[in-house]
């Protein structure tokens, strides 16, 4: 819930650098609070590795590596950011958020 509301919040920053980071931090650390354990530089791999291990579908930890690699690439390439691209990305972070509390509530 709280993911949810701090990316309510990220959606209502204009800029697309700040709005990045603080997506790239609350979806660390909604993962973090979830798998018990700190994530923030954990590899890829070993991140999927703790989503199987606690029975998480392969699409979703495909979707939740995509939107690691999404967010940190607009983060650093501000200009490549279409303002559509980044609603959906935001849509997809929050889905993905979803799709993970059904399996880490």
């Amino acid at each position: 819930k709280a993911a949810r509301k701090a990316l309510s919040r990220a959606r209502k920053e204009a800029d697309t650098v700040a709005k990045m980071t603080q997506v790239q931090t609350l979806f660390i650390d909604y993962l973090s609070a979830k798998l018990h354990q700190p994530i923030a530089g954990v590899t890829r791999t070993a991140l999927a590795s703790l989503l199987t291990q606690r029975q998480m579908d392969a699409i979703v930890i495909d979707r939740t590596m995509a939107c690691l690699d999404n967010v940190e690439y607009l983060r650093f390439s501000p200009a490549m950011a279409e303002p559509v691209a980044v609603t959906a990305l935001l849509d997809t972070v929050e889905a993905t958020i979803i799709a993970l509390d059904t399996v880490l509530a």
